[in-house]
């Protein structure tokens, strides 16, 4: 049985469920339909951000980030350019970020990190507490919904994920909190080696709805930009079964990979096609990798590490590792994830579902962002966090 035939009959449909949804999202956007949630064009940013950026894209020689690359060769390549730009121009404001070798040590040699318990089970319950009176998207990112917002329960009988949005995360002191401090951004900055920018921040329930994986629980990367790096809290128990992470460590690796290559040679008669360097560009899935999960079970089933545990566990996972979100089975899941990039406003899809209408460059649209003055009694703000947390938070009326 050919690989091509194992796709169709094991990864086929969950794919192609998510593959419809996008295309009718993108069908919306392309005829300019009326969208199910707020967005802001061009946004504006404090003095001090903007010159910071205004400097960087001019060194960069671009109008908006948009990452894209076509191997792991060009993608370190462009990593190491974009780092030593924002380097430069960051000086002042990364000043006070410290050099934590472990955090860079261990993403870099297993592509995640356990950080414990951030959070107590009581607050979790009152996170979920002040969470059941708020509508909900049928999505797990706003920007896939399908619908305007909807009651939570008439969602979670219909479709497999709920997601909220900005303004509903940050009614609620305890989630503004774990988002938003500068002991996150450190270690993210050690790991990249430059101040990162918070791509976008997602909390959404999973349900235990289909009989196969969908969507973002078939493995694949995160590509939004050169460097990306995700911040997990788990809200519910993710224990025996009950939904949680899989990573395959190392597979952001290069030099993993290509010597688990030359370890597993009698693979090559299976896969003929197939060598380190196109694994991280495969002919199914491309550089996001979905579809493969055959080829990363034969290869790399020896690495495969499960990440769950008790409400208010956290982790963070280098995005470019192979990855998926376990369905659960005995009740749903919900997950804050705070993703962090070099630049990139929002994720692949956002870019694509904002701006594809658009016929000019110079254009940016981002989800209409959370004013300060509704967090200003939660979380102090410095430059840093202006910076990083731009496209999240409008500083613009902190005073």
């Amino acid at each position: 049985m050919s690989q091509i035939t194992r796709f169709f009959q094991k990864e086929f449909k969950g794919l192609l469920g998510f593959a419809f949804r996008r295309f009718i999202v993108d069908l919306r956007n392309f005829l300019n339909f009326k969208k199910f949630y707020e967005i802001e064009e061009n946004p504006k940013y404090d003095k001090n951000t903007t010159s910071i950026l205004k400097n960087i894209y001019k060194d960069l020689n671009i109008i908006n980030h948009n990452a894209s690359w076509n191997s792991f060769k060009e993608r370190e390549n462009n990593f190491k350019k974009s780092k030593k730009i924002i380097n430069k121009y960051t000086k002042k404001i990364k000043k006070n970020l410290i050099n934590q070798k472990t955090v860079r040590s261990e993403l870099n040699n297993d592509g995640f990190l356990k950080l414990g318990k951030k959070i107590n089970i009581s607050k979790c319950k009152n996170i979920i507490k002040n969470l059941k009176n708020k509508k909900v998207y049928n999505a797990h990112h706003v920007l896939f919904s399908t619908s305007k917002k909807e009651d939570f329960y008439t969602i979670k009988q219909k479709y497999i994920n709920a997601c909220y949005d900005y303004k509903d995360i940050f009614s609620i002191p305890d989630l503004t909190k774990i988002i938003i401090n500068e002991e996150n951004i450190k270690k993210i900055y050690n790991y990249f080696g430059c101040v990162p920018t918070v791509n976008t921040i997602l909390l959404s329930w999973t349900f235990d709805k289909f009989n196969y994986d969908y969507g973002t629980q078939i493995f694949h990367r995160d590509v939004d930009d050169y460097r990306q790096c995700n911040l997990f809290t788990i809200l519910t128990d993710t224990k025996d079964g009950n939904g949680g992470h899989e990573v395959y460590k190392r597979t952001q690796n290069f030099k993993y990979v290509k010597k688990v290559f030359e370890n597993k040679k009698y693979l090559s008669k299976k896969y003929k096609f197939l060598n380190p360097s196109l694994f991280f560009n495969m002919p199914i899935g491309k550089t996001t990798g979905y579809g493969n999960n055959e080829i990363y079970s034969d290869y790399f089933n020896q690495d495969k590490v499960k990440l769950c545990g008790a409400p208010g566990s956290s982790f963070l996972t280098d995005a470019y590792a192979l990855h998926r979100g376990v369905p659960p089975k005995k009740r749903a899941r919900l997950m804050l994830w705070t993703s962090y990039t070099l630049l990139s406003e929002a994720s692949s899809s956002y870019r694509n579902f904002l701006a594809m209408q658009k016929k000019s460059t110079n254009s940016k649209r981002i989800l209409k962002r959370v004013k300060y003055n509704c967090i200003s009694n939660v979380v102090k703000i410095t430059d840093l966090i202006k910076y990083s947390f731009r496209n999240i938070i409008d500083f613009n009326n902190d005073k």
